[in-house]
């Protein structure tokens, strides 16, 4: 079987972050899980995306990543289409009647081509049909929640009203900045020689006071300390966490910046690739590394951004390092998930910062 196309890919990894907004990652899969199928064309299956389910996920255990037929079946399961009739065919037709039998709960034939989404949804072992197209909501038994057209998915380059700020303007030399957490300082140094679009974002969104106020989210002691969501200066924020990025008041659109690592060897860095050797990155996931959070999307990061609290070798070549906490690493040590950043200040290389 020939590769999915870039623009089928980018689409399956953007429903794949618009999914872990409300589903726990545990839960999906993406190209990884092959599922056994009844009928003549084939034995198994591997979809763009799946849902399981808690009784699927504890079935499959540490095993290979196959759903074999004694196991229950996923909650749902969406494929993107590729361009030609014998494409078309096989998700339209043949899929179709493979998942029903399957006792797949929800099928989404996602097509580019055709600008449109069927969501079939199984009733008494058959599929009922739904599609959807513009700007109509989808809805999703399986994703209650989920808040999404046809016209964001298809249309990439405004998907929820994001721009990937690429002509960000340099930090001109190092920086430090100062985060103060529990009234106690943390200095960061700021890397603009090997991450400069990283950095610059960083460094400008401080200046601005974006992160004053804003909470440490998510806290996993021997992993990270993550923070930076502007939803999180409202005290009485009800939401789920860890979603949004910093809106530009000039444009209206959250500020995206590309994903940036360097290499060793290279005089510029990589942008807009993950996955890339950790061996030969030059900033690298040490303890009090500091980086960018993201999404599946490579260029997808905003404002968050996560302190290591211990060496994460595994994390090296797929996110951006920008900086090291190079004082009161025993502060960052005690941050639990909920604490705030009181203040957030450049005390060092302000005058770096060129526009």
């Amino acid at each position: 079987m020939p590769p999915k196309s870039d623009r089928n890919n980018l689409i399956a990894l953007y429903l794949l972050s618009e999914f872990i907004k409300l589903i726990p990652l545990r839960l999906i899969r993406h190209k990884d899980t092959e599922i056994v199928v009844t009928g003549n064309r084939t034995r198994v299956r591997i979809p763009d995306l799946m849902i399981l389910t808690e009784e699927l996920l504890a079935a499959i255990g540490g095993r290979r990543a196959t759903i074999t037929s004694d196991m229950p079946s996923p909650a749902l399961v969406v494929e993107v289409v590729s361009p030609g009739k014998v494409n078309e065919d096989r998700d339209y037709r043949y899929k179709r009647s493979e998942y029903a039998a399957r006792g797949i709960l929800e099928y989404w034939i996602v097509d580019p081509q055709n600008s449109k989404i069927t969501i079939l949804s199984l009733v008494d072992g058959f599929y009922e049909e739904t599609i959807f197209k513009g700007d109509r909501q989808i809805y999703s038994t399986v994703v209650e929640q989920l808040s999404l057209t046809p016209e964001q998915i298809f249309d990439e380059e405004k998907n929820n009203n994001k721009q990937i700020s690429s002509d960000l303007s340099q930090l001109k030399g190092m920086a430090k900045v100062q985060l103060e957490v529990n009234g106690l300082p943390i200095i960061i140094e700021i890397n603009s020689i090997e991450a400069p679009k990283t950095a610059e974002n960083f460094v400008d969104l401080v200046s601005q006071g974006v992160y004053d106020g804003l909470v440490f989210h998510r806290v996993i002691p021997g992993f990270v300390a993550q923070g930076g969501d502007p939803q999180g200066k409202d005290p009485k924020f009800a939401g789920q966490l860890g979603t949004a990025g910093y809106t530009d008041p000039a444009t209206g659109s959250e500020r995206l910046i590309p994903l940036e690592i360097k290499l060793k060897g290279d005089d510029q860095p990589t942008y807009s690739k993950a996955k890339l050797s950790g061996s030969d990155v030059v900033l690298k996931h040490d303890r009090g590394a500091v980086a960018m959070a993201r999404s599946a999307m490579p260029d997808s990061a905003s404002s968050q951004f996560y302190i290591a609290l211990e060496d994460l070798p595994s994390l090296d070549g797929d996110y951006a390092v920008f900086g090291k906490v190079v004082e009161g690493m025993d502060v960052v040590d005690k941050i639990k998930q909920g604490d705030r950043i009181g203040t957030a200040r450049v005390i060092e290389g302000a005058e770096n910062l060129k526009k």
